[in-house]
């Protein structure tokens, strides 16, 4: 530094000493002659120029004189400078001593101030830090509150969900109670209908069925009119799923003898049942293999579910990096297939060839966004279908073992993975770096994270990828077995149970956490550094606090899907789903049998015969001796594995993942055995063809070199059925089971509703004519009018009563009554008859019976189609089989006709015996009346032409006894459920004709009892009437004369003295809310203490308030504190207005309206500015609040009215109207009533 300060000292001194030279230089080398040489050249010049010029020469000359003495000035201060120059110099010196002496100053100035700055420096530093510590307990302290907080809520979500679980149990006990009910209902108007204690057994079995079923129960129909076709419509369309039911269950009884139809021994053709059966899996079987998903087949597919923040994203985020597979998140492909939706729809390029499937399922994603609705989990389920579609092409397993080779996989037996959690004190950091190279090539696939989320979904993704259906619901094979076998059943047979078989989603990974707090845990302690984009958690990642201000710098993680209020509830409904889900998953297991070749050394005893010519045989007791046998032994190994795993996630990630992994090369080296075992299925299956082939040639050989082979008569020749064979009895058999089923169901469903339609009929026809009886008539009109001339005849002549002739005339005039009542009796009783005849001649019984004959014959038809076209099944079956060739078409079965009669029994026999003779083939018996002692043409002679017989060739029979025994009992069956029908039907018959003569008779006894009854009773009252014309007295008592009885009312009585007038209105007292009067009383006392501004000091207020005895007995303090709530002017006891305390005191118990109850009040106030008439005529929303209730003979007390009249004075000015919103704006206060406001202070 004092080096630098010396080299500027002496650069400036160079400076100025060079300037000095150049001055005087310069005024050394100054040219004095230059004047005389201008003057020479002037004297040529003109005398104007001349004058001229001697002007420039004085002027110059001045000049000159100026600049001499300039320069003479300037050589002077250079002489000057020079005599300075030592004296600088020394400064100069002295400047550099001193600054060299203000830079040791300064130095050591600065040294002190460094050290001081590095102390505070220090402090800061701890001050910083012990802040940063202080604010990090504080983050924890708030998080820590927060878990609890939300913890708190999860706790009542979950007690909510088992509270709507148990309401869901309630409500099915309640509709079971109310079922129970309804059967009870039922049966009670199934006796009324009836007329009758008992109920048919019938009637008890269907609604059994219908409850044990789960199904609603069909309700009786109802009508009560003689035409009832239109309400019979209207019940017909109701309920059809029941009815069907019902219909089934009654076939059921049929075909099995039981129910109804238990009076007769049903049989059961087996043998064709069995072949049915055998028809039906081999179609069944046939269609799967068709029917199969084109879902590719992948070694590796998974799923992993969880909780909220359980780590599903970061495993499946590094099981992709490791393995390389594709993730999949209904999220994100949700937002894919919207975006190519929205890409179709905004798009103009028409070339392009858009995926029209994906088109319609993103159609009805947007469709259910669009409408505010959730989208369907089975949209979900396609959506994921699809996506898996389009990333991986079908392949077969040729392809796959192709691929599988060309990774450079080898056939390896099975090893087990190393377990290393019981391994301490192991760096998971370096295990996880080596656990995360893949050393499983073959291992294409995808990943689901996050789903399925119900046990629905999972049910439908299986669906969709395997086509598996649950446990519970029957397979296509069994259910279609079951639909056979209604019409005829096989032998028993054991039904298989179904294995477990792989999942579609190959594992399903469960990362479970221990409890629902540390889920919440984690998602709430998440913290990030936007400064520089770092991660940090509160818990198990905490910001260090000596990088302030880093805690003050983060901020909570923010994620619209993740949201603290959602993930409680994400959690709670995922609580309530997950067993559901295992117990899904765990219907499915992934299983290979692995065989292997192992090399046993096994000691085998060494023969005698060896022993005896290798050994002395002088040695005795010698032991037997053995050697080393090397054998080859193949042993079967088992890798199985459940579909749902269960991996503990509250570990950290390394450990989590790891569990995992073990889950997942479990599964991938399955996956590849299974494709080793296909190809060794494959190249097995392909070695066995070529050996039959050889086998075939071979045989083909030696049957050319042998002439003669030997006949076995004695067997019959067995053919098998090829495929095409099977599809045609296939079809055949639906067509003669549908065909049956249907006509049968329905002609069991009419016959039901032909048996309650006749009971409701008849009911209805019974209750229409006792209606008719009750029809009233004028014999009351009549009585009463005698009743009222005979009173005002007494009341009139009191006197005239006594004589004897008056007494003869009145008897006269009852006899009169008498007479005219009867005839009216006597037209009732034609009337009745006639409407008898009427039901009589309408004919409904006899027109019931023959749509009930026509049903029979439908059921008779459809029993004979079915065991012909059966008979035929099985002779085309086993002729095909014993390789007889099938016999021509047979015409169409001649149907049934119906038979016409008045006898309904005949009618039934004749049907009966059509049939079998339809059924047998024979031919119908026509009577010829020309010709007598004729007989019949024979069936065979009917074939014979005019030449002669005909020679037929002979027909080959069936051999196989079982196919003879089957057509025997296919017979029998269709004769022992001829007679069951006939018998059943003529049961019926039997019912619908008593139930007609029961009708008959019944109408016939009520039209004689209401004539007798009606007669009686007009004796009974026309004798009392003479009882009262004896006796002289009134007939005050209330008569009225019925059609079966006299009936006397002693409660309604004429000519009595008047009601007496009701009483003054009062207002009944109650303790929660003020009187009328009281309120006139507090308005009044308040008015003494206001001041002209309408201001009341709460002082003075509350003491008036505590004074009063009534609904608030409080203390003066204690008013003094509810009433600040109302003081003006923002000080405590200072003053309130009087018209808000006394509007709140008046409507104390009435709520407080709500802001649409006082726009609807303002609309019916009006203006502004409202008079009293229309204030107290407008309705309020206190009405129904302040009404009191009516009191017996006592006027009303309208309360509501004083009400508003007491609210109209207090809110009045000076020109009797009240101001609509200042009046508003006191009514409008924060609470449920104005009880509940003025107390608000004291709570």
């Amino acid at each position: 530094m004092q080096k630098v300060q010396l080299d500027k000292i002496t650069t400036l001194q160079d400076q100025n000493r060079q300037e000095m030279m150049n001055e005087i230089e310069q005024f050394e080398n100054t040219d004095f002659n230059q004047v005389t040489s201008i003057g020479l050249k002037t004297k040529m010049m003109s005398e104007f120029m001349r004058k001229e010029r001697d002007k420039r020469r004085r002027k110059m000359i001045v000049d000159q004189e100026k600049q001499s003495d300039e320069l003479a000035r300037r050589e002077i201060a250079v002489l000057d400078k020079l005599k300075q120059q030592s004296k600088q110099e020394k400064e100069i010196m002295y400047e550099i001593w001193r600054a060299y002496q203000c830079k040791e100053v300064i130095i050591q100035n600065r040294m002190l101030r460094d050290e001081s700055y590095k102390n505070k420096q220090e402090l800061n530093i701890i001050n910083m830090k012990f802040k940063e510590e202080e604010m990090l307990r504080t983050l924890q302290l708030e998080f820590n509150e927060e878990v609890e907080c939300q913890t708190k809520r999860q706790l009542e979500i979950n007690v909510e969900y088992k509270l709507q679980s148990r309401q869901h149990n309630y409500e099915k006990c309640k509709s079971i109670v109310d079922v129970l009910f309804e059967i009870a209902e039922q049966c009670f108007e199934h006796i009324q209908n009836q007329d009758n204690v008992s109920i048919k057994e019938q009637f008890l079995r269907e609604n059994h069925k219908l409850f044990i079923d789960g199904k609603e129960l069909i309700p009786y129909k109802r009508f009560r009119t003689f035409d009832p076709i239109k309400q019979l419509k209207l019940q017909e369309s109701l309920f059809q799923k029941e009815k069907k039911f019902l219909a089934q269950q009654e076939m059921k009884d049929y075909i099995e003898g039981s129910g109804n139809w238990n009076f007769y021994q049903s049989q059961n053709n087996f043998i064709l049942g069995n072949l049915v059966r055998y028809l039906i899996e081999q179609q069944i079987q046939n269609s799967e293999q068709q029917s199969k998903t084109d879902i590719p087949f992948l070694p590796f597919k998974c799923a992993i579910i969880g909780f909220a923040f359980s780590g599903k994203r970061s495993i499946s985020e590094l099981l992709q990096k490791k393995y390389g597979i594709t993730l999949l998140s209904i999220d994100q492909l949700i937002n894919e297939l919207l975006e190519y939706l929205y890409v179709y729809q905004s798009s103009t390029v028409h070339s392009q060839v858009w995926d029209q499937s994906l088109i319609s399922l993103g159609s009805e994603v947007q469709q259910c966004i669009l409408q505010g609705q959730h989208i369907e989990d089975e949209l979900y389920v396609r959506v994921i279908e699809q996506k898996i579609k389009r990333l991986f092409p079908v392949q077969n397993f040729d392809q796959l073992y192709e691929e599988y080779q060309e990774l450079g996989q080898q056939e390896v037996k099975h090893a087990k993975i190393q377990d290393i959690s019981i391994q301490e004190g192991l760096n998971w950091e370096d295990f996880h770096k080596a656990n995360m190279v893949n050393k499983k090539l073959f291992c294409k696939g995808w990943l689901l994270y996050d789903f399925p989320h119900n046990y629905n979904q999972a049910k439908l993704l299986e669906k969709y990828l395997t086509g598996t259906e649950p446990q519970d619901n029957l397979t296509p094979l069994e259910a279609r077995l079951q639909q056979a076998e209604r019409v005829v059943k096989p032998n028993p047979y054991n039904i298989v149970p179904r294995t477990k078989s792989p999942s579609g989603t190959g594992v399903c990974v469960y990362l479970q956490m221990p409890s629902n707090e540390l889920s919440l845990r984690r998602a709430l302690g998440r913290r990030n550094d936007l400064h520089t984009n770092s991660q940090y958690h509160l818990d198990t990642n905490t910001p260090p606090v000596d990088n302030a201000p880093l805690i003050e710098r983060i901020k909570p993680v923010y994620e619209v899907d993740n949201l603290q209020q959602t993930i409680s509830d994400k959690n709670s409904y995922f609580m309530t789903q997950i067993e559901q889900i295992q117990n899904w998953y765990e219907n499915f297991e992934a299983k290979v049998v692995i065989e292997q070749d192992e090399e046993i050394i096994e000691q085998e005893e060494i023969p005698k015969e060896i022993e005896a010519a290798t050994e002395n045989n002088n040695e005795e007791d010698q032991l037997p001796q053995y050697r080393d046998v090397v054998r080859k032994v193949r042993k079967n190994e088992i890798i199985k594995q459940s579909a749902f795993q269960i991996v503990d996630a509250s570990v950290n990630v390394e450990k989590v993942f790891y569990e995992v992994d073990k889950v997942i090369q479990i599964q991938l080296e399955i996956q590849a055995q299974i494709v080793q075992q296909e190809q060794r299925k494959k190249q097995q299956l392909q070695q066995q063809k070529e050996q039959e082939e050889q086998k075939r040639l071979e045989q083909e050989e030696l049957n050319k070199k042998c002439v003669q082979r030997p006949l076995q008569l004695d067997v019959i020749p067995q053919k098998s059925l090829s495929q095409s064979g099977k599809d045609l009895f296939y079809k055949l058999w639906n067509s003669i089971e549908s065909k049956y089923t249907n006509q049968i169901e329905y002609s069991f469903r009419w016959l039901r509703e032909q048996r309650e339609f006749v009971s409701n009929y008849l009911m209805d026809i019974q209750k229409k004519f006792i209606d008719l009886i009750l029809t009233p008539d004028e014999k009351l009109h009549f009585v009463r009018l005698y009743q009222e001339q005979y009173n005002n005849f007494l009341s009139e002549n009191p006197d005239l009563a006594e004589e004897d002739a008056c007494k003869e005339e009145l008897h006269q005039r009852v006899d009169d009554l008498f007479d005219q009542i009867v005839d009216q009796i006597d037209q009732k009783k034609e009337d009745l008859n006639i409407e008898k005849q009427a039901i009589v001649a309408s004919q409904f019984i006899e027109n019931e019976i023959d749509l009930y004959l026509n049903v029979i014959r439908l059921i008779l038809q459809g029993e004979m189609d079915r065991s012909t076209n059966s008979i035929q099944l099985l002779n085309d079956y086993y002729s095909i089989l014993e390789g007889i060739d099938l016999p021509e078409m047979q015409l169409q079965q001649q149907d049934l006709p119906m038979v016409e009669g008045d006898d309904p029994f005949i009618r039934l026999e004749k049907l009966v015996s059509e049939s079998q003779r339809i059924y047998n083939g024979e031919e119908e018996q026509v009577d010829d009346k020309n010709k007598k002692g004729g007989k019949a043409p024979k069936k065979d002679d009917l074939k014979k032409g005019k030449k002669g017989k005909e020679v037929e060739e002979p027909k080959k029979e069936l051999q196989n006894p079982e196919a003879q025994q089957a057509i025997a009992l296919e017979k029998q069956i269709f004769k022992d459920r001829l007679e069951a029908i006939k018998t059943v039907a003529q049961a019926h018959l039997r019912q619908l004709k008593q139930a007609a003569d029961q009708l008959y008779q019944k109408l016939d006894d009520w039209i004689f009892y209401t004539h007798h009854t009606e007669l009686k009773a007009l004796e009974s009252i026309c004798g009392l009437f003479r009882q009262y014309i004896e006796k002289e007295e009134k007939i005050q008592k209330e008569i009225q004369l019925k059609f079966v009885d006299v009936i006397i009312s002693h409660e309604i009585l004429n000519f009595l003295t008047p009601i007496p007038p009701p009483l003054t209105a009062r207002e009944p007292v109650t303790k929660s809310r003020f009187s009328v009067s009281q309120l006139y009383n507090i308005i009044e006392d308040l008015r003494s203490i206001t001041s002209t501004h309408l201001l009341i000091e709460i002082k003075a207020l509350s003491q008036m308030l505590a004074r009063q005895s009534g609904v608030l007995k409080l203390s003066p303090s204690q008013w003094m504190k509810a009433l600040k709530i109302l003081d003006q002017n923002g000080n405590f006891n200072r003053y309130v207005n009087v018209r808000q305390i006394c509007t709140y005191l008046i409507l104390l118990t009435s709520p407080v309206p709500r802001e649409e109850d006082i726009q609807q009040y303002q609309q019916y106030l009006g203006g502004a500015q409202v008079n009293k008439d229309t204030f107290v005529g407008a309705p309020a929303w206190f009405d129904d609040y302040e009404k009191v209730n009516e009191e017996e003979n006592t006027n009303y007390f309208d309360r509501v009215t004083y009400i508003k009249e007491l609210l109209f004075f207090v809110h009045k000015d000076e020109n009797d109207n009240i101001g609509t919103k200042q009046y508003l704006e006191i009514l409008q206060v924060q609470g449920e009533r104005y009880l509940d406001y003025l107390l608000s202070r004291l709570n």
